[in-house]
């Protein structure tokens, strides 16, 4: 259970991951001004 818990999370930040880099890839400018904030 403890290893499901793990890989589940795990999948969750992968996903978030690659939400982060498409968001870099697709819209930068939003990515440099919520770094200006």
């Amino acid at each position: 259970m403890m290893k499901s818990r793990v890989n589940y999370k795990n999948i969750e930040c992968i996903s978030v991951s690659i939400r982060c880099i498409q968001q870099r890839i697709f819209q930068p400018r939003i990515s440099l001004g919520k770094h200006r904030t």
